[in-house]
């Protein structure tokens, strides 16, 4: 894991990259959004992780786990991003998102029926952040360890097949 704790501010809005875990085949991405008092959070409805050199996107990005504490204007949340596994992983990262809020109801008739919630929208908004190189291993590197695993398993099931079948 690596800590990142950038943040970015748009008017009531704000997002902060908390961490990020990597490998060639998944991202998982921990930030915390927040509203002012003014508006209550909704969702962050849309993330896209991209590649911060080249704006290539480095695949599908799900948003998930989302949790709201007591409070109404601070969530937690985690975005996922399915990568192909082919691709070396950038060494810089570009995380674009939006925030939504409910818009408060401000009529004065408190008997009245409530009307169906009104959304706000942040503008878009982006915090870039360097990746740990510790999450790109070179694939020689991957695959002599996945050789030297092997061999290790090979060899232990060779003790333990000796030891059990010759007593």
């Amino acid at each position: 894991m690596q800590l990142v704790n950038r943040s970015v501010k748009s008017g009531i809005y704000q997002l902060t990259v908390n961490a990020v875990m990597a490998d060639e085949n998944k991202m998982i991405v921990l930030y915390t959004a927040q509203t002012d008092a003014s508006q209550e959070i909704y969702s962050v409805p849309k993330t896209n992780v991209v590649n911060g050199m080249t704006n290539q996107s480095l695949g599908y990005s799900g948003i998930s786990s989302l949790y709201t504490p007591n409070g109404k204007n601070t969530l937690y949340g985690r975005s996922t991003v399915e990568m192909d596994g082919n691709t070396p992983l950038p060494d810089q990262v570009k995380f674009d998102f939006r925030i939504s809020s409910v818009v408060p109801d401000l009529s004065d008739n408190t008997n009245k029926v409530k009307k169906d919630p009104k959304y706000q929208f942040s503008k878009p908004m982006e915090v870039s952040f360097d990746l740990d190189p510790k999450f790109s291993v070179p694939k020689r590197q991957k695959r002599s360890n996945l050789i030297s695993y092997l061999r290790l398993g090979v060899m232990r099931y060779c003790y333990l097949k000796q030891r059990y079948l010759h007593l």
